[in-house]
């Protein structure tokens, strides 16, 4: 092929062994910008289409929560607030609190149509301006990165808009002089979302914040300590002592609550039901939820092993789903809320690869539910679900494990989309996006448990040595 360029030979170098490749330069290849050969050019288109089907995955997943958004969901969770308030304060306002219902209730009935349209609006735009344009491109032999871009583009402009209409605040609350100023609803949706959309697009950086100074720093009994933050900015935390789990406040330790290690084993994971309101504490052999209002704990009796082999092992919730994994992923069931009603259970090779040994922990976000598989040859992956457990996106393989029974790390939902995988053995941690793009973070020295994010505010983080927690403004 004739082309205006004194390069002869293509330019590719290979990154295993050093070498340039030898061939004949074919053309400019529009993906890294070099003259390559015919082979490699190819290479490079077929490195372009796969990113434009990862792109068409992202949109189905995009269609599904738009067909199946609701604003009743948004509303039960304001009503669920103001029955916390209401708890916590007597008689003197129960006609302030029945005034502010029934404007929320009324609010609710107003605001379907706008729900519909703003569904209609989003599903029109992907169905007939983004697949279109994807398929054609699709079609064409030669893919420009900026028609990628472009797309991706505007699929992250609607992946913010629905994040910010789930997350909008329909109820205030202060506490205030005034009573009347305790409880508002918030009329007026869309004051907020133009701040929130910026907000939701600063990506969390873990190397950053991990050089400032913390705000708050507890000392720990060990460095295996299981944790899980309220909404309201408690922490509970497993410190170690089977017998005795923690309750923090930002400033100071509230309350030491008794475990029977005993009857319900050690605790393996701890998580934040925001649909209830509740903490979810699993041990090895029961599962219990603790009550922020009434400081109990409350066993779900009807969840525990059948098999003294295959004990309980993580725990996550997300909206009313509940996703719970047995030891080395035998199991995993998938619960709904509040009557913790079976939706199914699935044998792990439902889920995972043949030749995969097992899974260590499955996690649920705003956007897909990670599960973390250990491969045949011991090296970690993390592969995305939707909540029916349908993989959506074969993640790239990350660093590896000593041996098969270790399944010490951590797999951690941010609130950008992303995942952080830390590993214990590696000393590594991993940040995956919602492609299943991994990239290690190199600029971490210290040695790192495990990590929540409180909302888009704080970073609480769990540090192996010396053991302690840390809290970071965000």
């Amino acid at each position: 092929m004739y082309s205006l360029t004194s390069v002869d030979k293509c330019q590719y170098i290979s990154t295993k062994i050093g070498s340039l490749c030898t061939n004949t330069q074919y053309s400019n290849c529009p993906h890294c910008s070099l003259w390559l050969c015919f082979d490699h050019i190819k290479e490079h288109q077929q490195l372009l289409q796969e990113k434009l089907h990862s792109i068409g995955d992202c949109m189905n997943e995009q269609i599904i929560k738009l067909e199946s958004l609701t604003i009743d969901q948004c509303f039960f969770k304001c009503h669920q607030q103001l029955d916390t308030w209401r708890l916590y304060m007597n008689k003197f306002i129960d006609d302030l609190y029945k005034k502010r219902s029934e404007e929320l209730d009324e609010l609710h009935k107003n605001t379907d149509k706008q729900c519909q349209q703003f569904q209609h609006k989003q599903l029109n735009l992907i169905k007939t301006v983004l697949i279109p344009k994807l398929n054609e491109l699709v079609r064409q032999q030669t893919v420009i990165p900026s028609d990628i871009l472009e797309l991706k583009e505007q699929l992250a402009n609607i992946k913010d808009e629905i994040i910010s209409f789930e997350q909008t605040k329909w109820v205030e609350i202060k506490c205030t002089n005034g009573l009347d100023d305790i409880v508002k609803v918030l009329s007026e949706k869309h004051d907020s979302i133009s701040s929130k959309k910026k907000k939701s697009k600063h990506l969390l950086d873990i190397e950053d914040i991990l050089k400032k100074k913390s705000i708050q720093k507890y000392y720990l009994q060990a460095n295996t300590a299981r944790i899980a933050v309220s909404d309201q900015k408690y922490i509970l935390l497993a410190n170690g002592q089977n017998d005795k789990l923690d309750l923090f406040d930002f400033n100071k330790n509230i309350k030491v609550i008794e475990w029977n290690v005993n009857a319900c084993g050690p605790v393996t994971d701890i998580c934040w039901s925001s649909f209830m309101n509740l903490f979810v504490i699993l041990g090895y052999q029961s599962l219990h939820t603790y009550d922020l209002l009434s400081f109990k704990l409350n066993k779900i009796e009807h969840i525990q092993p059948t098999d003294p082999q295959i004990l309980l092992w993580s725990i996550s919730t997300h909206n009313k789903d509940v996703f719970i994994n047995y030891t080395t992923g035998t199991f995993v069931e998938r619960y709904s809320l509040p009557s913790w009603t079976l939706i199914k259970r699935w044998k792990k090779n439902d889920i995972i690869e043949e030749n995969d040994r097992g899974i260590a922990l499955v996690k649920a976000s705003n956007f897909s539910v990670g599960v973390l598989v250990m491969q045949n040859d011991l090296k970690w992956r993390i592969d995305l679900h939707d909540s029916n457990m349908k993989r959506l996106r074969r993640c790239l393989t990350l660093d590896s494990t000593d041996n098969i029974n270790n399944y010490m790390c951590r797999l951690t939902p941010l609130y950008d989309g992303r995942w952080i995988f830390m590993n214990w053995y590696a000393n590594s941690i991993w940040i995956i996006d919602e492609l299943g793009v991994g990239k290690q973070c190199v600029g971490v020295n210290d040695i790192l448990h495990s990590c929540l994010c409180v909302n888009q505010d704080f970073l609480i983080v769990l540090f192996r040595e010396p053991a302690r927690l840390e809290i970071f403004h965000i």
